[in-house]
């Protein structure tokens, strides 16, 4: 299965850049949003709604594989979990 997937990474306090990519092409990209719920949402805005799934990217570090509806419904809260993954995972480094 090749699902798409979303790759975030944060240049500065607020200033996040988010990629879309399908296996090895990079679909779309855009830098300035403010949070990664707003990456988030963006990304997932530019692909069909037949997708159903997603993976995510953030700083380097795979977080895992998202229902694309568990986004569109609460972007915040996936986004904190993304947040407190890598937190956890970087301290031990």
């Amino acid at each position: 299965m090749n699902a798409p997937h979303i790759v975030i990474h944060r240049h500065d306090v607020g200033l996040y850049e988010w990629s879309l990519q399908f296996g090895q092409e990079e679909i779309n990209r855009e830098t300035g949003d403010a949070s990664i719920a707003e990456c988030l949402i963006d990304a997932i805005g530019t692909f069909p709604e037949s997708e159903k799934l997603v993976q995510i990217t953030y700083r380097g570090v795979h977080m895992g594989t998202f229902h694309t509806s568990e986004i569109h419904e609460h972007s915040a809260g996936v986004a904190g979990r993304i947040v407190a993954s890598y937190a956890e995972l970087v301290q031990h480094l």
